[in-house]
């Protein structure tokens, strides 16, 4: 399903531009098949093919890289009493699905969250999964020369 990041991983003769844990163990493969928390089929995929991941090296930032999936989700809240699934981030913005709008396997909205002068907001920025990782990555990609 994501042949068309692997090849552009492998394709980079950087140490370090990409970094990808590769093909889910056996352990964290049962755990995503069974997870009770529904998440999207493509973010399923997504993390059993690939794992968490690094994205596109950011040698100006404090962060390190423009786009990171993390290969589970992790509860958070904010504000308070409002649940989120965060799942990875674009620039250092949490990149989030709302619990309330998964179904199954469906896919579902992600959000990035803000901080502007009147406080923290979260964004829509893409119908699914699998739209957010080709924005995102299409975005990192336009940061450096051909070149590179």
């Amino acid at each position: 399903m994501y042949k068309w990041l692997t090849q552009e991983i492998a394709a980079v003769n950087e140490p370090k531009f990409h970094v990808v844990d590769g093909p889910a163990g056996k352990r964290l493969r049962k755990a995503v098949q069974t997870t009770k928390l529904a998440a999207p089929r493509s973010y399923k995929a997504f993390v059993l093919e690939l794992g968490n991941c690094q994205l596109y090296r950011d040698d100006h930032s404090i962060d390190g890289y423009y786009v990171e999936v993390f290969a589970s989700m992790q509860e958070i809240e904010y504000p308070p009493g409002q649940p989120w699934l965060w799942i990875g981030a674009y620039q250092g913005h949490k990149a989030c699905f709302r619990p309330d709008l998964l179904r199954g396997s469906r896919e579902s909205p992600v959000f990035e969250w803000y901080s502007g002068p009147n406080g923290s907001y979260a964004l829509e920025v893409a119908k699914g999964f699998d739209e957010w990782l080709k924005l995102r990555c299409g975005h990192a990609r336009k940061k450096y020369l051909k070149r590179r």
